[in-house]
């Protein structure tokens, strides 16, 4: 009796395990629109004080589109879709202290714009702006704190080319 309990109980956990809604990406039963599709993504443009933000963000967006399109991030003239994008915000600010009153946690907020047109007939397909922010600690050491500042943009902008991928692939 026991016996037939524990493999009840066994195969039951078993069935809720595999009935949990995880599914893998870009199964073959259900591709992504943007699969298979040659995308060209030039470098975004910087409407910002700060150098250098828009090539991290260019970097992590032909990342993102490599990873998930299966590498198919060409140049623009042999593409069959553009993403265009603009860096139109950046931010620090200090979000926690400590009890003497000395910033414990900075925030790195970062704003953007995407298009993502049809390159032959120029349709713009999506267009959006999104922003996120990334939480860092603050230091006493300027180095360290720009070691921990470039690394939260990095972050940022890696967390960006996800929803911007998702966002355009929702699209369709």
């Amino acid at each position: 009796m026991v016996r037939n309990v524990m493999c009840f109980l066994l195969l039951a956990g078993c069935l809720l395990v595999a009935g949990c809604g995880y599914q893998l990406v870009n199964r073959p039963e259900s591709p992504s629109p943007l699969a298979g599709k040659t995308v060209s993504i030039p470098l975004f443009a910087n409407r910002i004080y700060r150098p250098q933000v828009e090539a991290v963000l260019t970097r992590q967006m032909v990342e993102e589109f490599s990873r998930r399109s299966g590498g198919l991030v060409v140049s623009e003239e042999h593409a069959e879709l553009v993403v265009e994008g603009a860096v139109t915000g950046y931010a620090t600010s200090q979000v926690a202290y400590f009890a003497t009153d000395t910033a414990a946690l900075m925030r790195l907020t970062l704003i953007a714009e995407a298009t993502l047109r049809e390159r032959k007939s120029q349709r713009v397909l999506w267009k959006g702006s999104l922003s996120h922010f990334q939480d860092y600690p603050a230091v006493a050491d300027l180095a360290l704190q720009q070691n921990a500042q470039d690394e939260a943009l990095r972050e940022t902008c890696r967390r960006l080319a996800e929803k911007f991928y998702q966002q355009m692939n929702s699209a369709f």
